[in-house]
């Protein structure tokens, strides 16, 4: 405290205005970090998202190609494979596209490897369409 009776009235107004700019400095650093942590965690969600429709596209042409084979088998109608067809092109262009997506030392491309490895085993354990 005699350091403070020590110096004048100028001073330590220059001081408190210092101390509290050197405050606002350190808030204002603090506050952009964590504004660039949510801009991140805001981009891992819209991929996240992205992933999400997309794997409800890939499950929907999955079930066009099921649907439209088992309509063949069953019919012989020929309309059947036009459906197969359409799933199939739908299936190359989601998953391409989810390869684009997703890193490729992550978890998910490795699930999405394996949905592609157990789509062909189906491919072959059906009748050639």
């Amino acid at each position: 405290m005699s350091f403070l009776n020590q110096i004048s009235l100028r001073n330590k107004i220059l001081l408190l205005v210092a101390l509290l700019f050197v405050g606002i400095i350190i808030v204002s650093v603090v506050a952009y970090q964590s504004l660039l942590g949510a801009n991140e965690r805001e981009q891992e969600v819209r991929i996240a998202y992205s992933i999400i429709a997309h794997t409800r596209q890939l499950e929907a042409s999955m079930h066009m190609m099921e649907s439209g084979e088992r309509g063949f088998l069953i019919t012989g109608d020929p309309v059947f494979l036009e459906k197969y067809e359409s799933g199939k092109q739908l299936y190359l262009a989601v998953y391409s596209e989810m390869q684009r997506e997703i890193p490729r030392d992550s978890e998910f491309y490795t699930l999405l490897e394996e949905v592609d490895r157990e789509l062909e085993k189906w491919k072959t354990q059906v009748p050639s369409l």
